[in-house]
């Protein structure tokens, strides 16, 4: 008799906090995903910082739409997720963005072990949870389907 069956693996389940306000502070940075291009070094960041990573400039920074294609830069396969996904990973990636920029996002519409280090990937837009009322939505990425 498995653990699973006899109900000794389940834990309670994590509800993700949600903020109606943050969101919609945070939609164009989050739903619209700009990023930020220092003005002093070019560097593309995301999250938008006020203080450049690179050269150290601080509020020098410009708004930039980031590109929805990119490659995997380094990625880790997470058995922690629980639930239906306790014996199949999830990939969790992170992914450098055509014309700058690095974000971290959970992979989808993959096998965990076709995921490697170089594959193209294209963003989504994907609903991650409910609550507050609402459906929560924010990026997933995907391998490049054929074509």
């Amino acid at each position: 008799m498995s653990a699973a069956f006899r109900k000794l693996t389940e834990r309670d389940r994590y509800v993700p906090p949600s903020s109606p306000v943050t969101y919609w502070r945070d939609t164009k940075m989050e739903l619209a995903l700009y990023g930020s291009r220092c003005r002093k070094c070019g560097m593309v960041q995301y999250p938008p910082p006020r203080v450049c990573v690179e050269c150290g400039t601080k509020d020098e920074l410009d708004e930039v739409k980031l590109a929805h294609k990119g490659t995997v830069f380094t990625y880790t396969l997470d058995h922690l997720v629980g639930g239906e996904y306790l014996n199949t990973p999830v990939p969790r990636i992170v992914a450098d963005l055509e014309g700058g920029g690095r974000t971290f996002l959970q992979m989808t519409d993959c096998d965990p072990k076709e995921v490697s280090i170089g594959m193209p990937v294209e963003l989504t837009l994907r609903c991650l949870h409910d609550g507050a009322g609402f459906h929560n939505y924010y990026w997933k990425c995907q391998p490049i389907r054929g074509g």
